[in-house]
C-alpha cells in the first residue's frame, strides 16, 4: 500500500490516548500502593524534640573549660526515658562527646517541656554543638546548634575567650556591673565579663561547672531569689566544693540574714561562724574606715540591722563593736584552698546604694585592685600578638620544646631534600633512562622506584629525628591543705605520639610516692588561648561529623578512644582531689614584725628540693629537707620579697647570668624555662605578673595561690624529683625512659597551729 498522509493522521489520536491511559494507571497504582504501605501523617508517631540549648551562666562560658549545658526537650506522643549526649569540637577540632550520667536518667512526657543538664568542654569559638537524646543507646532526637551574635532557639552565644575573666552574679546587681565595666579592658579578649543569673536553677550541679569562673558574688536583698536552694542542696554543695578547690565567693547579706543564714537557711553553709541574730548598726565609721574615705556614708549616721556572727573564723576586716568579735561586718575566711568574703550589709539597698564611695567599698570587699598601666600593657600585648596571650600557652610551648630525642628537622635540610627529590624524578630520571639504560619505556619502572625509595628515605629520616617511642613531658602541682590532709592536684601533660593510634586515657593520682586512694578525677584536653594558628578562637570544622571522634566517661574521669595522629603532640590536663597521708609537721607562728618563725619537718619518703616558705610579701629560702629531716625558721633567716625569690637567677631550670637591680631576672616572653613559667603561674599576683611578664594568667588562673599568702597561713613550696601522677592506658602506665616531669608541692600551713 502506498503511503498516505490521511492514514497517518488518523492513527495519532489513538496512540496518544493509549499512552495517557497507561501513565494515569501507573500513577493511580503508585498512590494506592503508597496509601496501603505508608501510614498517614495523622497516624504517625511524633518523637521528642530538642528545642533549646543554653551554655554556662545565661549563655556565658569560657573556651577550654568545663561548663554546664542546659538542654530543653519537648516530649512527643509517648513518655520516654534516656540520656543526653553532647558533642563539641576540642581544641584540635576533633569531635568529643560527653554523656549525662546513667544514674541521672532524663525523662520526657508527651507534649511537656523538660530541662536536663550535661557538661561539655567547648574547644572552638565557632564550633557547632550537637545534642542527642538517646533511648536504649539510639538517637530519639538530634539537634545541632551553632554560635551567633544574636542567639535564637536554634543558636547559642559565642563562648568567651580563655583570656577573659568571668564573674558570676546572683541577686540584684548592686552596682557591681558598673564597677566591672569601669575597670575592664577595652580589648575584647582581655575584658572582664559579668554574667547575672536569672534564677538559682542556673547554678551548676557539679563543682567543675565553675571551672572558668573567677569569682561568684551573691547579693541578698531579695531573699525569694534563693529560696529554691532549700529544696535543692546539691547546688550549694557544688559551690562549696568549688570553693574548697580554690574558688572565690563574696557574700553580701544584711537585711535578709535571718531567713538566709539562720538554721536551715539556704546560704547558712557560707557563714564564717554562727548566725546569732540581728543587731543594730548606727555608726558609719566602721564602713568609712574600711576604705579610708572622706566621703562619709549618710553624714556619719545610719540605722540599719545587720547579722550578728559569733565564733568568727578568719580575718575580720571591719567591725562595728569595741572589738573585732563584737560585731564583725567584713570577714575574709579560708575554706579549703579557696576563700569566702562575708559582708554584713546590702550594697544594693539604701543608704549604701546612694553612697558616693560605694565603688571603692565594693572594690575593697571584692578584693579587686584598681586597674594599672601594667594591666593595659598586658592587654596591649595580647592585641598586638607579641609574646603569648596567656601563660598556659607559654607552658605548652616550653613542654613541646623539651622532648628528649625528638628533634625537628632543620628547614635547610628539608628544602635541600625537596630540591634533590625534584631533580631525581625529573631530569635525573630522564638522563638515567635515556643515556644509561637507553630505553625510555623503562621510566615506568625507574620513576615509581625513585618515588618509593625517596618515601622510605624520608620515613627513615623522620624516624631518626623523632624516634619511635611515646614521650611525655608533664608538670604537676599538688596543693595540700595541711589542716585537713586534703590535696588538690593539677596536671598538664604534653605527649608525643610516634604512630597513628587511639588511646583510652585515665589518670592515676600519686602523692609522696604513693597512690591516692579514692581520688576524684577530672580529665580533659588543654587548648591554646587566642586566635593564633591552632588557637581556640578558630571557626571550627565545617564537617565535624566526618572526622574521627572520641568520648568522655560519664563521670569525666577518662577519655575513651582518643585519636592521636602519627608524629604529633596532644596536650592533656587533669585535676584530682583526695585525702592524703600526713607528709609534713609544722609549727609556725607570726612574730611582731609580721615575719614567720618556727620549724618544718618532712614526714614523707621523698626529699624536698628548692624549698621556699612564703607569707605576706616575704619569701624564705630554705635548705633542702630530706625524708625525716627538718628545718628551723628563726630571726637569723632573713627573707626577700616573693618577686625577688621566685624570679631570681637560680629560680628556673637553668641558672641565668645577670640580674636586675632588684635581683630579679627579666622575663623572657618567648622563653621555655618550665620551672620559671610554673612558679609565675602559681603566684602570679604576688609576683606582679601583669607588670613583670606582660602576659595574662587567666586560662588556668585557679592555680594562683597569691590570695592565701595574706591570711592566717603560710605556703611552703617544694620540688620533688620523683614522678607524680601517671596517665594509664589499659591499666598500664604511659611512660618511657626519656620522659621529663616537673612536680611541685605546695603545703598550706596554718599559723599558730600544728601540722600534726
Amino acid at each position: 500500500m502506498a503511503w498516505s498522509p490521511v492514514n497517518t493522521h488518523a492513527t495519532l489520536p489513538e496512540s496518544r490516548g493509549s499512552r495517557s491511559f497507561v501513565v494515569r494507571a501507573l500513577a493511580v497504582a503508585m498512590i494506592v500502593a503508597a496509601t496501603a504501605t505508608v501510614p498517614s501523617r495523622a497516624g504517625a508517631e511524633e518523637g521528642p524534640q530538642i528545642v533549646g540549648l543554653q551554655l554556662g551562666f545565661n549563655g556565658s562560658c569560657k573556651l577550654g573549660c568545663w561548663t554546664q549545658a542546659e538542654v530543653t526537650l519537648l516530649g512527643g506522643d509517648k513518655p520516654l526515658t534516656g540520656v543526653l549526649q553532647v558533642t563539641a569540637e576540642d581544641a584540635d577540632g576533633v569531635p568529643a562527646a560527653t554523656i549525662s550520667p546513667p544514674t541521672r536518667a532524663v525523662g520526657v512526657q508527651p507534649g511537656v517541656e523538660t530541662t536536663a543538664r550535661v557538661f561539655l568542654r567547648p574547644g572552638k569559638s565557632g564550633g557547632a554543638i550537637t545534642v542527642r537524646f538517646l533511648v536504649d543507646g539510639k538517637p530519639a532526637a538530634t539537634e545541632t546548634f551553632r554560635p551567633a551574635l544574636e542567639p535564637n532557639p536554634r543558636q547559642i552565644k559565642y563562648p568567651l575567650a580563655a583570656t577573659n575573666e568571668l564573674i558570676v552574679l546572683a541577686g540584684p546587681a548592686a552596682g557591681i556591673g558598673e564597677l566591672i565595666r569601669s575597670d575592664s579592658s577595652d580589648n575584647e579578649q582581655a575584658a572582664t565579663i559579668a554574667s547575672r543569673l536569672k534564677s538559682v536553677e542556673q547554678l551548676p550541679l557539679e563543682w567543675y561547672g565553675y571551672e572558668g569562673v573567677s569569682t561568684v558574688i551573691l547579693t541578698t536583698s531579695e531573699p525569694e531569689f534563693y529560696r529554691p536552694l532549700a529544696q535543692n542542696p546539691q547546688r550549694v554543695e557544688a559551690l562549696l566544693q568549688w570553693i574548697e578547690r580554690g574558688g572565690k565567693l563574696v557574700l553580701f547579706c544584711g537585711s535578709a540574714a535571718e531567713e538566709l543564714l539562720g538554721d536551715g537557711g539556704p546560704l547558712a553553709p557560707f557563714v564564717p561562724g554562727e548566725f546569732a541574730g540581728m543587731a543594730p548598726l548606727r555608726e558609719t565609721a566602721p564602713l568609712d574606715n574600711f576604705i579610708i574615705t572622706d566621703e562619709s556614708l549618710n553624714r556619719g549616721r545610719i540605722d540599719i540591722r545587720v547579722p550578728q556572727i559569733d565564733g568568727v573564723v578568719g580575718q575580720v576586716l571591719a567591725y562595728g563593736g569595741r572589738t573585732q568579735r563584737d560585731l564583725p561586718l567584713v570577714v575574709r575566711t579560708r575554706r579549703g584552698l579557696g576563700e569566702i568574703t562575708f559582708v554584713a550589709v546590702d550594697p544594693e539597698s539604701p543608704p549604701i546604694a546612694n553612697w558616693s564611695a560605694r565603688p571603692a567599698f565594693l572594690r575593697r570587699a571584692l578584693g579587686w585592685r584598681a586597674r594599672t598601666a601594667a594591666d593595659d600593657q598586658a592587654a596591649a600585648a595580647l592585641s598586638q600578638g607579641s609574646g603569648y596571650p596567656d601563660l598556659t600557652n607559654q607552658l605548652r610551648g616550653a613542654l613541646d620544646a623539651r622532648f628528649v630525642g625528638v628533634t625537628p628537622a632543620p628547614f635547610g635540610l628539608v628544602a635541600l631534600l625537596v630540591v634533590l627529590y625534584i631533580a631525581l624524578i625529573g631530569p635525573g630520571d630522564y638522563f638515567f633512562v635515556k643515556r644509561v639504560l637507553k630505553r625510555m619505556e623503562l621510566t615506568w619502572v625507574t620513576f615509581p622506584t625513585a618515588v618509593v625509595a625517596t618515601s622510605l628515605a624520608a620515613y627513615w629520616l623522620a624516624n631518626y629525628y623523632k624516634g619511635d617511642q611515646l614521650r611525655i613531658n608533664q608538670v604537676e602541682i599538688v596543693d595540700v591543705d595541711v589542716a585537713r590532709n586534703m590535696a588538690r592536684g593539677t596536671v598538664w601533660t604534653h605527649l608525643f605520639n610516634p604512630r597513628v593510634q587511639r588511646y583510652d586515657f585515665q589518670l592515676a593520682p600519686r602523692f609522696a610516692g604513693a597512690d591516692v586512694v579514692d581520688a576524684e578525677r577530672l580529665v580533659g584536653w588543654l587548648g591554646l588561648a587566642g586566635d593564633d594558628l591552632g588557637g581556640m578562637q578558630g571557626a571550627g570544622s565545617q564537617a565535624p561529623d566526618l572526622r574521627p571522634s572520641y568520648e568522655f566517661a560519664p563521670d569525666l574521669s577518662a577519655m575513651l578512644d582518643l585519636p592521636v595522629p602519627e608524629w604529633s603532640t596532644k596536650s592533656l590536663t587533669a585535676r584530682w582531689t583526695g585525702a592524703v597521708a600526713p607528709a609534713i609537721a609544722a609549727q609556725l607562728t607570726l612574730a611582731d614584725d609580721e615575719l614567720v618563725e618556727g620549724r618544718i619537718e618532712n614526714r614523707s619518703s621523698l626529699p624536698w628540693d628548692a624549698c621556699v616558705l612564703l607569707h605576706g610579701r616575704w619569701a624564705y629560702r630554705l635548705s633542702p629537707i630530706p625524708p625525716g629531716g627538718s628545718v628551723d625558721i628563726g630571726p637569723d633567716l632573713r627573707p626577700t620579697t616573693i618577686k625577688t625569690r621566685l624570679t631570681a637567677a637560680s629560680a628556673g631550670d637553668d641558672a641565668v647570668v645577670g640580674t636586675g637591680d632588684d635581683g630579679t631576672v627579666e622575663f623572657d616572653s618567648l622563653g621555655g624555662d618550665v620551672a620559671r613559667i610554673a612558679k609565675l603561674m602559681m603566684f602570679y599576683d604576688a609576683i606582679g605578673g601583669s607588670a613583670y611578664a606582660s602576659t595574662l594568667n587567666r586560662y588556668q588562673g585557679f592555680v594562683d595561690m597569691s590570695d592565701l599568702l595574706a591570711g592566717d597561713q603560710a605556703v611552703l613550696l617544694v620540688r620533688v624529683e620523683t614522678p607524680g601522677s601517671q596517665w594509664l592506658r589499659d591499666d598500664e602506665a604511659l611512660e618511657s625512659g626519656q620522659d621529663r616531669r616537673w612536680t611541685f608541692y605546695r603545703f598550706v600551713i596554718p599559723l599558730d597551729d600544728s601540722g600534726d
